[in-house]
């Protein structure tokens, strides 16, 4: 079976009531700094495990957490309320 991400009633009735109190959501500033949307509309991030104690780890395991990696669909709940203006074209 496939993991399906859902949306607790609460949050719903609460994105229900700042469109009609006329609210603007504010982005998670710390959450906007840690990802970004790729063209095609996935959660990027950094893998961790590289801030120190870097000498004990091996290159090819250095160069393996380097850059950006999809976020995983069990977290991508929690990236989307914390960045509520990504681009809703290509939003899940």
């Amino acid at each position: 079976m496939a993991a399906t991400s859902v949306i607790p009633l609460y949050r719903v009735i609460l994105l229900e009531y700042a469109a009609l109190a006329k609210y603007k959501m504010k982005t998670h500033k710390s959450g906007a700094k840690r990802y970004k949307i790729s063209g095609s509309g996935k959660i990027l991030h950094r893998q961790g495990w590289r801030g120190h104690l870097n000498t004990k780890k091996s290159g090819s395991r250095k160069r393996r957490l380097e850059g950006w990696t999809e976020l995983s669909p069990a977290n991508e709940n929690k990236v989307t309320f914390q960045l509520p203006y990504r681009n809703k074209k290509y939003s899940t």
